[in-house]
């Protein structure tokens, strides 16, 4: 009896709605979603409630648009398409999407036994392109605590289990309904609410504000001058296949599946360029992305001339960029010498270059040949004539003495030490300082060797020629092996000019083992 009279009160007025919300909230609130990761903006309208709110923010896309507490609807653009998330009400409270809220064993008896959570059936799109939501939502306000468990005694809820229907379950009645996605990403139609919310209206509420995203990439991401290379993009959620555009022009975008794009455009590439692209949404924003590609460079230029007499080196001077691999050759040469393009040095440094003989032709023409990255590199080239020297040119060389330098016992009686003399010479006049500098790393020394640098590090013309410099390289004794000659260690003089020298030594051992004694 107190049961119908409620329900006569919840169809002919809006106060007992009211006076119940107290009671319908003191189980709690459930913990809402976040709402920046919702997609469904607007509200929803009953004349018996007012108006839900699908999300705490107005545009999800937007951070500054939200307010309040977060909560939200998601509600899926492809298959299974099922809706996830929290409505509010300020009037009845929340009203959640989520199962443990709705498939419980008091569904009502309309749902055949088992209340699905609502879901956009994309699977059955109708004719006219729209998409029927099936299944329920429910208030949390009729459970005792949170939004799942033991609902609260019919007796404080007025018999209201609340169930909202989105669909029409019942087919032996003359009422049908239905809430529909239309495919202008906005929703149409009503659900049922039983007495206390009545008919919910759908009308307006927005649900395809997914964000687009993109990812431009470039193949390869080094080419020569003018030389080609693939820009590809994916993207999700865009307008449609013209809706990426970037410094390049227009991709022509192919849907591959759902809300997936993607494009590619071949494109010549003059200098280092950082390509952009801008995709519009399907409805809402925008998105950016961008890729570098490099062009790979050789340079290579002479420096004066020849040394001369004799004709033996050709001095010269390169500029390597972006390159994996560079190779210099001398005209008439079947030997390359390989060029580090990432060496210090060989990178906009003057060096001498006497690897292929003498400038015997005037001029003599070097070439250098750079490769980029990857499989079907691409190569620049470069040429630079030599000249040979009509009068003496100012240059100077390293030595290193003795080579190669013995070991001996050292102060401390368990390590063998070698130690170097350092002599720079000048030749025809050459008064530039030099910095001298020592690299082991090829030498296979044993394990707890010591490579003390050049002291001094840095010499300077007096007059007279240059100062003496000194090195050592120690050995722990225990690790000396017998009769052993280590590789090269390579010792480097580089002028304030950019000229450089250099000379490889070795350490050696004649280390004997000792006699064994035995006494009779």
């Amino acid at each position: 009896m107190v049961m119908k009279y409620s329900m006569r009160v919840f169809k002919n007025g809006f106060t007992l709605i009211v006076f119940l919300i107290g009671t319908f909230f003191a189980g709690g609130v459930p913990t809402a979603h976040a709402a920046t990761g919702n997609n469904a903006t607007g509200y929803a309208w009953s004349s018996n409630i007012g108006w839900v709110s699908m999300n705490n923010c107005t545009d999800p896309a937007d951070a500054t648009t939200c307010s309040g507490p977060d909560y939200g609807v998601t509600i899926p653009t492809t298959a299974p398409g099922t809706i996830t998330g929290t409505m509010w009400s300020s009037n009845i409270g929340w009203i959640s999407f989520d199962s443990a809220a709705v498939d419980t064993p008091d569904c009502p008896p309309d749902a055949g036994g088992s209340c699905k959570p609502a879901y956009a059936d994309w699977a059955h799109p109708n004719s006219d392109g729209s998409v029927n939501i099936l299944g329920w939502a429910r208030a949390c306000s009729v459970f005792k605590t949170g939004c799942s468990g033991s609902v609260k005694d019919p007796l404080t809820t007025g018999g209201w289990d609340g169930y909202i229907s989105f669909n029409d379950t019942k087919t032996t009645d003359s009422v049908s309904w239905a809430v529909k996605l239309l495919p202008s990403g906005t929703m149409t139609g009503s659900a049922w609410g039983a007495e206390v919310v009545g008919w919910l209206d759908f009308t307006g509420v927005t649900y395809n504000k997914s964000l687009p995203t993109s990812s431009l990439t470039a193949n390869p991401t080094v080419v020569a001058a003018n030389g080609n290379t693939m820009l590809t993009i994916t993207a999700s959620d865009i307008k449609d296949q013209n809706a990426c555009t970037g410094n390049f022009g227009t991709i022509v975008m192919k849907n591959t599946s759902g809300s997936n794009w993607s494009g590619t455009r071949i494109v010549t590439v003059p200098a280092d360029t950082t390509y952009n692209v801008t995709c519009t949404g399907s409805s809402t924003g925008s998105t950016s992305s961008n890729a570098d590609v490099k062009v790979m460079k050789a340079n290579l230029s002479s420096y004066a001339c020849a040394s001369y007499p004799p004709a033996t080196k050709a001095k010269l001077t390169w500029n390597v960029a972006n390159a994996k691999s560079c190779v210099l050759q001398k005209q008439g040469s079947s030997t390359n010498e390989t060029v580090d393009p990432s060496s210090t040095v060989a990178i906009g440094g003057m060096a001498y270059y006497e690897a292929q003989g003498t400038v015997d032709k005037n001029p003599t023409t070097f070439t250098l040949t750079c490769t980029t990255a990857g499989s079907g590199g691409q190569t620049d080239t470069a040429s630079a004539d030599v000249a040979q020297c009509s009068t003496p040119q100012a240059d100077f060389s390293v030595s290193v003495t003795p080579n190669p330098g013995p070991l001996v016992a050292g102060t401390d009686p368990d390590t063998k030490v070698a130690t170097f003399t350092v002599a720079v010479n000048e030749v025809n006049g050459f008064n530039d300082s030099v910095n001298l500098a020592v690299d082991a790393s090829n030498a296979n020394l044993p394990a707890g060797s010591l490579v003390s640098t050049i002291s001094p590090s840095g010499v300077s013309y007096t007059g007279s020629g240059y100062p003496k410099a000194t090195f050592t390289v120690s050995i722990p004794a225990s690790s000396v092996p017998v009769n052993w000659t280590s590789g090269p260690i390579k010792v480097t003089g580089t002028s304030t000019g950019g000229i450089f020298h250099s000379q490889n030594v070795m350490v050696t051992s004649s280390t004997k083992k000792k006699p064994i004694f035995i006494e009779f």
